[in-house]
């Protein structure tokens, strides 16, 4: 059957199981939902996100509320908006200014939007990436394309407060990410909106990617959409007064540019001496620097959450079972993971055998100028003088480091 005269005819059954379920189309519920959005000129919702990463089991949590103003045309086809999250603000912007705050020091950055589109200003945190969810931030065009719904099956459900709606799809693709035996050759990508039938506002969205034998999770739910009253301003939402009789100051910042508030980090090049350290081991046996004084150590800076060092890590351990026996220490510093028996179970299921140090006051990326995981350090034992820095790992840096060890082990 041709793929699209199939993909028409789930189309057709999914509409039929809208109209048995509410007595609407998909086509209709969409369309109340994007012009129910459209037709608030100003308003705020609420956000309670929960998120969990595939790698580890705490669920990291965030409550907000997102203040938006559509009336002033822009050319980014943006609402203006102030957002909040946990109680404090966050970040603003007002058609000229991309302002986010800095409570700690009582600064206020302003990035001008000729120079910076804010929508990639935005993009600077997941939790604020969810909070300010962009079809709600839309001035003109429809918040849902028609089109993202074909083939999604809906289920009439209750919620505490209202009857809702789930439109919900899943995507099977190649697992890249499979890491061991454990892990799934498929993974899933499941998606699932709830639309409220009391007002036909959207109340959820939950996602889940399924590819290690855990999902990664993450939903956020929304309050239904509150108009402002029509003397609400965003300067009045921020509090400006208040916050400069506060001691706040702003300061004019370019995010491509190197800034003096920015203390710099003296990042260690070949040649440099590794620093001293003092770290425990996932049995709590504390491992010194002085101890290894013989052959190379490869010091990989990793942690749970890093797709990229979970992709790593195979790697890592092939080079450890061709080197360990003639002289090459391999050591795993976790500077985020602080559960060493989870961290333990972890390895073991992976069969991960090289050792693993917990740098929990992140001591050692302090000093070694490390901000970005994996990262990979190939160091003389005897001297710590560091023979070989890279970021990232592939099967062509797994080939070029066992060339690189091969040639001082032979020396």
């Amino acid at each position: 059957m041709h793929y699209l005269h199939l993909l028409s005819i789930l189309l057709l059954i999914f509409q039929s199981t809208i109209a048995t379920l509410t007595g609407q189309s998909a086509s209709q519920i969409i369309n109340t939902l994007n012009t129910n959005i459209l037709s608030i000129e100003s308003g705020v919702y609420d956000v309670n996100i929960q998120f969990k990463s595939a790698p580890i089991e705490d669920t990291a949590t965030f409550s907000g509320k997102v203040h938006f103003f559509k009336k002033l045309e822009d050319p980014y086809e943006l609402a203006h908006f102030v957002c909040s999250g946990q109680g404090n603000l966050i970040c603003a912007y007002d058609g000229n200014f991309f302002y986010s705050f800095d409570h700690q020091k009582k600064i206020i950055r302003l990035t001008a939007s000729t120079e910076y589109n804010p929508n990639e200003l935005m993009k600077n945190g997941l939790f604020l990436n969810l909070s300010l969810f962009r079809p709600y931030l839309k001035t003109t065009s429809p918040a849902f394309s028609l089109e993202q719904y074909d083939g999604y099956v809906a289920k009439k459900s209750k919620t505490p407060d209202s009857e809702t709606i789930q439109l919900k799809y899943a995507i099977s693709y190649l697992n890249d990410f499979k890491l061991s035996p454990i892990d799934p050759d498929s993974g899933r990508h499941i998606v699932q909106y709830d639309i409220s039938l009391a007002d036909y506002s959207l109340r959820s969205i939950t996602d889940w990617h399924y590819f290690l034998p855990t999902p990664q999770y993450q939903r956020v739910e929304f309050s239904p959409i509150r108009p402002l009253p029509e003397d609400s301003t965003l300067n009045s939402i921020v509090g400006w007064v208040s916050l400069i009789d506060q001691g706040y100051r702003m300061e004019y910042y370019n995010p491509d540019a190197d800034t003096a508030a920015i203390p710099e980090i003296k990042t260690l090049a070949e040649g440099d001496i590794f620093p001293d350290f003092n770290l425990p081991d996932l049995d709590g046996t504390n491992i010194r620097s002085d101890m290894l004084k013989d052959g190379l150590l490869l010091i990989d800076f990793w942690h749970r959450a890093c797709a990229p060092c979970l992709m790593a890590m195979p790697g890592i351990e092939n080079l450890h079972q061709r080197f360990g026996a003639k002289g090459l220490t391999v050591l795993g510093i976790n500077p985020y993971d602080t559960d060493a028996t989870k961290l333990k179970s972890f390895m073991g299921s992976r069969e991960f055998t090289y050792r693993v140090l917990l740098d929990q006051e992140r001591l050692l990326p302090e000093q070694v100028g490390i901000d970005t995981y994996p990262t990979l350090l190939l160091v003389d034992a005897a001297s710590k003088n560091i023979l070989h820095i890279q970021t990232g790992f592939s099967e062509d840096d797994e080939a070029a480091l066992d060339k690189l060890i091969r040639s001082y082990l032979e020396k």
